[in-house]
């Protein structure tokens, strides 16, 4: 990514739209619920489904942060913290997409959500990985600065690729779903197509802005 680019600001703007999808996702769903294909509302949201997701989301919190505390010590424990703030926010944004596109909110929209919190951790560790691995390579003292800017556009350019890729499955899949009737997983694809863009730009702006603070 060019240093011309404000991390800071496109941060900003990505919460900015993560707050508006939420807050639109919640309205929608406290007064449209019915309306969702098949109808749902809060009151028959399964619990066991909610216990499900929160043990699946404490146990890859607790295998990202016992790989940062092994591979990078004491700054391990801010990272496992920070990435997983980043991961839970795309959840929430992942969740109220499927409310927005008006998806069944079952087992499938929880995997659209777990689709943020993974594509959110693979994206951090690759761009934490691709900057430690520059700065050890630098013995100067512009070292961090150096790793910084060759990490970010390396960074970048794979996740890009992969989004693409990732996108055209998605595309794929809703094409197919909408050829063989099947509107449920139409819905579902709409949801997980935007959800894998906002996740990327989001974790990689606001992991990019992490480090150029402290390069």
């Amino acid at each position: 990514m060019k240093k011309s680019v404000n991390f800071a600001s496109l941060t900003k703007l990505m919460l900015i739209i993560a707050a508006a999808v939420v807050l639109a996702g919640v309205l929608l769903l406290a007064i449209f619920g019915g309306n969702t294909i098949p109808a749902y509302g809060f009151a028959n949201l399964s619990l066991g489904l909610v216990f499900r997701c929160i043990v699946a989301a404490v146990l890859v919190f607790a295998l990202v942060l016992v790989y940062f505390v092994i591979r990078f010590k004491k700054a391990g424990l801010k990272m496992a913290l920070v990435s997983t703030a980043g991961a839970a926010i795309n959840a929430l944004v992942a969740f109220a997409l499927c409310v927005i596109c008006r998806a069944s909110l079952g087992d499938m929209a929880f995997a659209v959500a777990l689709f943020a919190v993974i594509l959110s951790y693979v994206t951090f560790i690759l761009f934490v990985y691709s900057f430690a691995k520059k700065v050890t390579r630098k013995k100067t003292d512009d070292a961090e600065v150096d790793a910084f800017s060759a990490g970010t556009d390396k960074v970048w350019k794979i996740m890009f690729l992969f989004l693409a890729m990732i996108c055209v499955i998605l595309l794929a899949v809703f094409v197919a779903s909408l050829v063989n009737g099947a509107v449920v997983y139409a819905l579902y694809a709409v949801s997980a197509i935007l959800t894998a863009v906002f996740s990327v730009v989001f974790t990689l702006a606001f992991t990019c802005k992490l480090f150029a603070d402290k390069a």
